[in-house]
């Protein structure tokens, strides 16, 4: 059910928060610029061989043409052939909301493919609704990012019990840090809201009182 070493829990390098938590440290301020002059405009950002591309468009116009280098020790930048990309249309309209379409990890089972990350989402937000965008972005990412760690450098069988937990461990990991609440009150709260189905809420109650206070911290 859990990793015999534990430190596979509070290793950074194999963790998908940090990483995740880092390509939006890096393309946050674009999105926030170009908010503030764009009404509607789709954002394209893709991850690859350690560089996020990020593309916006409005009324088939291209605006910005970035390339960023993800400079992080972490286990994905290993992957050659791993790919993230990232849609996101900005709508302006009164009602503030994220809406994502889709957010999954796709692989075939031969072990030369490290698997592709799509996300599509809608979004009409501003600088005060800023962070519902912010976390979606991370918390989905989060969740899919430790499942292609778990192909690539865990375990090829994703359809196990183990599997689950770890990248649902992570998933509320990145939920405590973003709203800035224990791990504890992160599973009682994800699992009221649906999040988390009550079985895995069990099992990741478990897991992090055998992690005990160390939990709340992670070495490199």
């Amino acid at each position: 059910m859990f990793h015999e070493d534990l430190n596979l829990y509070k290793q950074k390098k194999f963790r998908s928060y940090n990483f995740i938590k880092h390509i939006w440290d890096c393309i946050e301020s674009t999105i926030l610029f170009y908010l503030g002059i764009l009404k509607n405009q789709i954002v394209t950002i893709t991850y690859d061989s350690s560089k996020v591309y990020v593309t916006i468009t409005c009324d088939y116009k291209t605006y910005c043409t970035d390339v960023i280098d993800i400079n992080i020790n972490n286990i994905l930048t290993y992957c050659e052939n791993f790919t993230i990309d990232i849609n996101i249309n900005f709508q302006d309209k009164k009602a503030k909301y994220v809406s994502v379409e889709n957010c999954c990890f796709y692989y075939y089972s031969k072990e030369d493919d490290d698997g592709l990350i799509e996300f599509t989402a809608e979004t009409s937000i501003d600088y005060k609704s800023f962070k519902k965008l912010k976390h979606t972005f991370i918390l989905c990412l989060t969740l899919e990012s430790q499942y292609a760690i778990s192909k690539n450098f865990v375990s090829l069988n994703l359809d196990t019990l183990k599997t689950e937990i770890d990248c649902y461990y992570e998933y509320i990991f990145a939920y405590a840090r973003l709203k800035k609440i224990s791990l504890y009150d992160s599973i009682l709260r994800l699992t009221y809201l649906k999040k988390i189905n009550k079985e895995t809420g069990k099992h990741l109650l478990v897991l992090v009182d055998m992690l005990g206070n160390k939990n709340e911290k992670r070495t490199t």
